[in-house]
């Protein structure tokens, strides 16, 4: 009898540590697999990092990490999206689960900027109803770029003189102004000086082009267009007024940033064909 009592707790012993091993294991994979998208970001830091990015423009906490549903129609920013999130149907993640659609935009544009020469800041901006509208989760800036209080009101929705991105007509701001010089064309816009900008009549109301006149400088954008899904927009870079023009405009670097544009205008176009087909395959299973 004793010997059977043994040979049990040897064998109880044996499957929890079966199992403990095999939870270590999923842990170790579901960290493996967030580290795709994000390296430095593990399921046990979500919070923390959601903390982190709470004062971040781009980067909306309702549908940071993790995200628990994602809604259809917020292609764009949340201006776009007040009405249409109420009705729109969602597409459910597991509790946890990271959203590959931020993730990999968030990596595509960190790539864009980190290893082009002498990039400050990028951000998305997509046609939409004859508005250019700026992506939700469609803004970079190089993290060791210097602080000062010009920045933290166009990032910081604390902030209390905090300016959004607004929606823009072609022609207006910097989004607007780089659309209707690059539109239709491939070619790289030449950089403008955004203070000069600013100082046109028709743009000295626009307070967030002053502040990014004062924080960055210098603005260049590159269309694109994806025919399958009709998706149209253009990318912007920001580069201070003493950047090095032989270097920034040498032709492996403006060969990387087209290349790097195509890259995030795809992840961008790429979105609303997931979601439907995520819904469609979640319908076909009920």
């Amino acid at each position: 009898v004793e010997s059977s009592e043994m040979a049990h707790s040897t064998s109880e012993k044996s499957e929890a540590g079966h199992a403990l091993s095999d939870e270590n294991n999923m842990e170790t994979s579901l960290y493996s697999f967030s580290h795709l998208f994000f390296p430095a970001i593990s399921h046990s830091d979500v919070d923390s990092v959601n903390e982190s990015l709470s004062d971040v423009e781009g980067i909306e906490i309702e549908s940071a990490l993790p995200i628990l549903s994602l809604q259809k129609s917020d292609i764009v920013s949340q201006h776009h999206d007040t009405e249409s999130n109420a009705n729109s149907e969602k597409i459910d993640h597991l509790p946890g689960e990271l959203d590959p659609y931020l993730s990999i935009l968030n990596v595509c544009l960190s790539e864009a900027g980190e290893n082009a020469f002498g990039i400050a800041a990028i951000e998305l901006w997509v046609m939409e109803d004859n508005e250019l509208i700026r992506c939700r989760g469609g803004y970079w800036r190089d993290p060791v770029f210097p602080k000062n209080n010009a920045l933290d009101r166009l990032e910081n929705p604390h902030h209390a003189e905090y300016v959004p991105p607004v929606p823009l007509a072609p022609g207006v701001g910097t989004a607007g102004t780089l659309w209707v010089n690059v539109c239709g064309d491939s070619k790289q816009a030449k950089w403008i000086d955004l203070y000069e900008l600013s100082q046109e009549e028709d743009q000295s109301d626009d307070v967030r082009l002053g502040l990014l006149s004062e924080v960055f400088g210098l603005a260049t954008g590159l269309y694109f267009h994806d025919n399958c899904t009709d998706t149209r927009g253009v990318v912007i870079f920001y580069a201070r007024r003493t950047v090095d023009f032989k270097i920034i405009s040498s032709r492996t670097n403006i060969a990387y940033m087209k290349s790097s544009a195509d890259m995030v205008a795809s992840i961008v176009s790429w979105k609303i064909p997931r979601e439907e087909a995520i819904m469609s395959r979640q319908l076909e299973l009920k």
